[in-house]
């Protein structure tokens, strides 16, 4: 079973922190000598116009790290794996005086669409997430996989598709454990790219589809992120 954990870094609200800057090469080279790590990606803020939903806020960072076997992520995330060090790193930098809050999640779906061009390794992601227990979790995921999903695939310049679910695992790390029921992104080559997307026919029809949905119990997220691959 493919899995990810999610490190999510939020900036404390004190003024001295408006301007800081994470390196995510920085972060990303932590990863080079852990082969158990099957990719990462670090994503950080990044402003792009939505016409249909209020930008967001935009203070937190994110690593995604990922794991061909939930095996391996828990030895990596347990008491005696890596990512407990990682994560007190100085390479981390500012985001050492952020809160820190994790999960770990099941892949469930990743689509990349044919290109003669390869995603370049600095994209730009749309990361959502909705938060909640509705009454049946498992037909709220299939209604996302069915409906949702296959939109996503018609906006024009995306690239990359990903789906996430919560499984219940405990981690051995210090940051506040978080409860998301499913993170997905969509991935373009540029923020451009994703602005253009944003303001389409398809994206109206992923928010009616996403309204005619029964509500999932909790806060929903869209995060526009500039996303840095290893």
């Amino acid at each position: 079973m493919s899995c990810a954990l999610f490190l999510r870094w939020t900036r404390p609200a004190a003024p001295d922190h408006a301007g800081s800057r994470a390196d995510g090469a920085a972060v990303l080279a932590l990863l080079a000598p852990r082969a158990d790590c099957a990719g990462a990606a670090f994503y950080e803020p990044v402003q792009v116009a939505d016409p249909l939903l209020r930008a967001a806020a935009g203070h937190d960072w994110m690593l995604r790290l990922d794991f061909a076997h939930v095996d391996a992520l828990r030895r990596a995330a347990g008491p005696n794996g890596w990512i407990a060090a990682l994560c007190r790193a100085p390479a981390l930098g500012p985001l050492l005086a952020c809160e820190l809050s994790v999960q770990a999640m099941r892949r469930v779906y990743l689509h990349a669409l044919p290109s003669a061009t390869p995603i370049p390794p600095r994209a730009c992601a749309y990361l959502a997430g909705y938060e909640g227990d509705p009454p049946d979790p498992r037909a709220w995921i299939a209604e996302y996989l069915d409906g949702h999903v296959p939109l996503m695939q018609e906006l024009p310049g995306q690239r990359e598709t990903a789906v996430y679910t919560r499984f219940e695992h405990n981690v051995a790390l210090p940051g506040r454990p978080l409860n998301w029921m499913l993170r997905s992104h969509a991935l373009f080559d540029t923020a451009q790219a994703l602005a253009q997307a944003l303001d389409t026919p398809v994206r109206r029809a992923l928010r009616e589809h996403r309204a005619r949905m029964p509500p999932a119990g909790g806060q929903d997220e869209h995060l526009p992120m500039l996303a840095q691959r290893r």
